[in-house]
């Protein structure tokens, strides 16, 4: 199970940067709330990836590329693929 934040950061770099120009960094103090990671999770459920749970973030900090970034809101949903 992996988060928004972390399949952002597991995209190719161009993908994620180009995302990150268009969209902006997420996180904590990004001043909105559909930030790159937010369009991960949208796709993420699209292509059949389901949320199945939460992850208390208070204290936690997720790599984005070379950004340390820490959760905008407390609980950060986990996604599983439910595909073929």
């Amino acid at each position: 199970m992996l988060t928004a934040y972390q399949v952002l950061h597991l995209l190719p770099p161009p993908l994620r940067a180009r995302l990150i120009v268009e969209r902006g960094i997420p996180g904590k103090g990004a001043g909105q709330h559909s930030s790159a990671a937010s369009l991960i999770a949208h796709a993420l459920v699209r292509v059949g990836c389901i949320e199945c749970d939460y992850l208390d973030t208070r204290g936690l900090r997720f790599m984005v590329g070379e950004d340390e970034v820490e959760g905008g809101y407390e609980l950060a949903k986990l996604y599983r693929y439910d595909g073929p």
